[in-house]
């Protein structure tokens, strides 16, 4: 067997390839634009202007000049962090990610905490007794989460909650994690959480019953069975450890995918986060807002892969060998 690469060596090359593959999402998503009709210049004058002034504004914003020299420049900006000024709210972009990104970092870590909860607990309900009718009745309430639309599950909750106590904050705040009370920031995080987390927790069953159950059959745990070892330390002493690799590379993933999947969970608990700038942003036709939530959300997902390899690689340094 040929030699492990260094951890460091293998972490410097993945992160090269991550801001490769950041590069080239900014690129099409700029090709992307280009494309549609119009530009930003046409969407921030006045077309009444005089044709004169309007020519002469649109040479100094630069839009008249060459695709390749708009991309460079573009591009140029980006990596500064200067995304450009909000079209609809006329401040900088960078300013309205800055406050939008936390929100959707602490909502998609606490549904991300629900759903890993959740799911391992039914998977551990289920994989010890696979085949089994609780078994059956667990996979199947996992199968009706994941089937059930996220829109119609926020709204279920929604409703409910509202039915239950009139005055629960269903609609969020402007700035949930300053309220005063640590209490009342739980009641407002509380159920966009559980909207992501319950539709996550199906997923992480699924994929920590199947870990657990491939764990359970494998040979040297049928021998420490044979040897009348507890199936209770069976579980927790040798499948869980083994069950843990899968389920850690899907915990770097599911992260940045609630972040960047949380649109219609935000917009209607009117959680002041990325989804729900996105969608102001779309319904106001403000392209640099749009173009930095794209780039926002690139760089969480791609950071969110390195994660999870980097994750799965402590756990298993001979993952180093096939990456």
């Amino acid at each position: 067997m040929p030699p492990l690469p260094s951890l460091g060596r293998w972490a410097l090359g993945r992160v090269l390839r991550a801001v490769g593959l950041v590069g080239a999402v900014l690129l099409v998503t700029w090709c992307l634009v280009e494309a549609l009709p119009g530009d930003a210049c046409s969407a921030r004058l006045d077309p009444d202007l005089d044709p004169k002034a309007f020519a002469a504004i649109r040479a100094a914003l630069g839009c008249d000049a060459p695709a390749l020299t708009r991309l460079s420049a573009d591009l140029a900006r980006v990596i500064s962090l200067d995304l450009g000024v909000s079209t609809s709210r006329h401040v900088p972009v960078r300013s309205l990610l800055a406050q939008a990104l936390p929100a959707s970092l602490v909502l998609g870590g606490a549904g991300l905490a629900i759903g890993q909860g959740l799911g391992w607990a039914s998977a551990l309900v289920q994989a010890p007794r696979r085949g089994t009718a609780l078994d059956v009745g667990v996979g199947a309430v996992t199968v009706l989460f994941a089937s059930v639309p996220g829109f119609a599950l926020a709204l279920a909750l929604l409703h409910g909650a509202l039915a239950f106590d009139p005055t629960w904050p269903a609609t969020g705040t402007s700035t949930p994690w300053l309220v005063p009370t640590f209490a009342e920031r739980l009641q407002a995080m509380l159920l966009p959480a559980v909207a992501l987390g319950l539709g996550a927790a199906a997923l992480d069953a699924r994929v920590a019953r199947s870990a657990l159950v491939g764990a359970l059959t494998q040979d040297h745990i049928r021998a420490a069975r044979a040897r009348g070892v507890g199936e209770s330390r069976l579980l927790w002493r040798h499948a869980v450890p083994n069950a843990l690799l899968p389920a850690v590379a899907l915990l770097g993933l599911q992260l940045p995918a609630l972040v960047s999947g949380a649109v219609v969970v935000e917009t209607i608990f009117a959680w002041p986060g990325m989804g729900r700038l996105l969608v102001d942003a779309v319904h106001a036709a403000d392209a640099p807002v749009v173009l930095g939530v794209f780039y926002a959300y690139a760089v969480v997902v791609v950071a969110g892969g390195v994660f999870a390899d980097l994750a799965a690689v402590l756990l298993d340094p001979r993952i180093r060998l096939a990456t």
